[in-house]
């Protein structure tokens, strides 16, 4: 996507980019705990509190 060396300086937004868009919808990456379930059986999507979840540790270093 970044092939112009005038844009070079953005590569690792992008690979960053790349890397939220692979692990979106990898549910073993979720931190479940804490979340209440409502009578149907849904939990409210929202993001994970405070670099709790394994993809989030990744992230924070």
């Amino acid at each position: 996507m970044i092939k112009d060396e005038q844009y070079g300086h953005l590569r690792p937004l992008n690979d960053f980019r790349k890397y939220l868009l692979a692990i979106q919808w990898d549910m073993s990456l979720r931190e479940l705990e804490g979340r209440s379930l409502s009578d149907a059986g849904y939990t409210r999507i929202q993001a994970d509190p405070a670099c709790s979840s394994p993809a989030a540790k990744r992230i924070c270093r």
